[in-house]
């Protein structure tokens, strides 16, 4: 890793009461920030002009979501939609990409800013999707739209099941069918159908992730995976993280999950689990 000097900078240092204009990297480690003047000279050194911009420390997320995060950054995202029409072509251009057999998901929809608020239903997405199920979630992550093929797989029907606790099945108030809206804990009646992603597929969402994270400054994170994809970031340990992932994962199971973390194979200062 080459030298890398920073000059021009408005650099804020917690170790003084005014800002810094230079700072030298070397082997990764800030190891001078002070004045130009006083910069230590760095033969074959990368330096880099700031600009006059303001230069902090790496960011910490507290409480983040980056393998599913990073899977939703490589998905539809429906939160730019300003009208019913406009939802349903965004739908179909984006099912026309897909393989014959695929599920079609999106997220982000909100009726709230549409320039006509209206409450999507089944039927808007039946024609455009096909015969795939589709599985569109809501920017609050606690509803879903779903299509008919969807609600046919789970065997939701204007008979049955009945609402499961803390979750809701939106239902025409006549018929009794099934809108296609479901809320909180009914959203796990047709989320749990959804092909599983592979190790691969898990490691590529989180480079998305982390390169998502790097474009707003944010080096560390406190991520909440699921016991079960734990394996995805032991790949990614392998790897170069360029994020640092404190890890504390989420499981039922507690004697078996402190044996998954006791043998997880992190990487010091960059990969851990709690």
């Amino acid at each position: 890793m080459p030298d890398v000097i920073l000059e021009n900078a408005r650099i804020w240092s917690k170790d003084s009461k005014q800002l810094a204009e230079s700072a030298v990297i070397a082997d990764g480690r800030f190891v001078f920030v002070g004045k130009r003047s006083d910069a230590p000279r760095r033969p074959g050194a990368k330096i880099i002009d700031a600009r006059g911009r303001v230069v902090l420390p790496g960011l910490i997320d507290s409480h983040i979501h980056m393998l599913g995060g990073g899977r939703l950054l490589s998905s539809l995202f429906l939160g730019e939609v300003k009208n019913k029409n406009e939802f349903i072509e965004k739908i179909r251009q984006h099912a026309r990409t897909l393989p014959q057999t695929a599920w079609v998901t999106a997220w982000g929809w909100s009726v709230e800013s549409w320039q006509n608020p209206q409450q999507p239903v089944k039927e808007w997405i039946d024609e455009c999707t096909g015969n795939r199920p589709a599985f569109l979630q809501r920017m609050d992550f606690h509803s879903v739209l779903v299509n008919s093929a969807a609600l046919k797989s789970a065997g939701i029907t204007r008979h049955g099941p009945p609402d499961p606790p803390g979750g809701k099945i939106e239902r025409h108030p006549r018929t009794g069918e099934p809108t296609g809206i479901l809320r909180e804990a009914a959203v796990n009646l047709v989320q749990r159908l959804l092909p599983r992603p592979t190790l691969t597929d898990q490691f590529n969402a989180l480079k998305t992730a982390i390169d998502e994270a790097l474009k707003h400054g944010i080096t560390t994170v406190a991520d909440i995976p699921f016991i079960k994809e734990l394996p995805a970031y032991e790949k990614l340990a392998q790897d170069n993280p360029r994020v640092r992932f404190f890890l504390y994962p989420i499981a039922r199971d507690w004697a078996s999950a402190a044996k998954q973390i006791n043998s997880f194979r992190g990487k010091q200062g960059f990969v851990s689990a709690k």
